[in-house]
Order: structure tokens, then C-alpha cells, then sequence
């Protein structure tokens, strides 16, 4: 088994450290984790056979912009690209719909579809990008 994963995270085997009864918080979305303890920076995500361990710059409870900037910038761009994307995609629906002469629920409830959809593969993209980004930079 490799004991450091794509991201630079030390992998700590449920073998070895069967229990770690630190602070639960919300697990995030991604890389399929069961569960999330944090103790200050230190951040443990529980996976069915093992842990992930690392420390992050900014502890998110008490920091959480400073966590975004530092240690999750693909979170913040995906979330930038998302709104902005989405503004921009609904708007223009809206505005060509409304010169079109179609009624206000109708042009609305299709700028939201839209701007919501097209925001969602932006921040989306945008994510997988950045996030292909740090892994590499770990990497290297």
C-alpha cells in the first residue's frame, strides 16, 4: 500500500489506527469519503479501509474564507465561475425572450433553467480543472 495518496495526504491504514474520535464535522463532496473528523488544522477523512490525513493552512470553522483562498481555491473559482456563468447564460435568455415578446413567468422560470445549467458546467469544469491542477502540483 502507498502510504501518500495523488494529493500529498498521508494514507494511515484502519489496521494501524483503528479509531480516531476527533471533532465530526460535515463530510464534503468529494473524493467519496464516509466521514470527516478535524482537530484544529488537522483534517481526517474516514474511507472504508483507511484514512486520508493532512493539515490544512486554515481550520474552516473559524477561517472560512481564509480555508477557500489557502487550502480549497478550486472551491472558490468553481463557485465564482458558477455565478458568474450563470448571470450571464440567464440574463441573456432573459433579455432575448422578453424582446421576443413571451410572457414574464415563462421567460423567467427559462433564464433560471438556463443560468442554472450552464452555471453548473462552468463551476463544474472549472473545478475539475483547478482540482487536475493541484494534483499535479503535489505531484511534482
Amino acid at each position: 500500500m502507498h502510504y501518500v495518496d495523488s494529493e500529498g495526504k498521508m494514507i494511515v491504514p484502519k489496521s494501524v489506527r483503528p479509531i480516531m474520535d476527533y471533532k465530526q464535522t460535515i463530510p464534503n463532496y468529494k473524493r467519496e469519503a464516509i466521514k470527516q473528523d478535524r482537530q484544529g488544522n488537522l483534517h481526517i477523512r474516514k474511507y472504508h479501509d483507511r484514512y486520508a490525513v493532512h493539515i490544512d493552512g486554515f481550520d474552516p470553522r473559524k477561517y472560512p474564507l481564509s480555508h477557500l483562498l489557502i487550502d480549497a481555491p478550486e472551491c472558490l473559482i468553481a463557485t465564482a465561475a458558477a455565478v458568474s456563468v450563470g448571470k450571464l447564460m440567464s440574463t441573456g435568455v432573459y433579455k432575448m425572450q422578453k424582446k421576443e415578446g413571451k410572457n414574464d413567468k415563462s421567460v423567467f422560470l427559462d433564464a433560471a433553467r438556463t443560468g442554472c445549467v450552464a452555471g453548473c458546467f462552468a463551476g463544474k469544469a472549472l473545478y475539475t480543472i483547478a482540482s487536475g491542477l493541484r494534483k499535479k502540483e503535489h505531484l511534482q
